[in-house]
């Protein structure tokens, strides 16, 4: 009867052992799961941050481009400015010397 009584405790404590096991399994497996969900959670954050990085740098880059180019025009105009403004100085000597002639000629009479 003890040998018998020791058996049934033993397969008892077995089955209790199994069913601790199992159920650890199980929660180490959920653990893991939710642990790999964080991670790849994470990661995909990780990833959306640096395309939103990417993006605000290309339209920095982009707009960087724009006021190159609108400088660049801005310059290519200074030459033709210059010629143009020499033109009028030529003028405005041409006109005053023209008007100092006009003065004398009116003094003299």
């Amino acid at each position: 009867r003890e040998i018998e009584r020791l058996k049934k405790l033993a397969e008892t404590a077995k089955k209790q052992a199994d069913t601790e096991a199992a159920s650890l399994r199980k929660k180490q497996e959920t653990d893991t799961s939710k642990l790999k969900t964080a991670i790849e959670s994470e990661k995909f954050q990780a990833l959306m941050k640096k395309e939103k990085e990417m993006r605000t740098r290309d339209e920095q880059i982009a707009k960087l481009r724009e006021q190159n180019a609108e400088h660049l025009k801005t310059l290519s105009e200074i030459p033709p400015l210059k010629s143009k403004i020499v033109e009028l100085q030529e003028q405005i000597k041409g006109m005053q010397e023209s008007l100092r002639g006009k003065d004398r000629a009116l003094e003299e009479k």
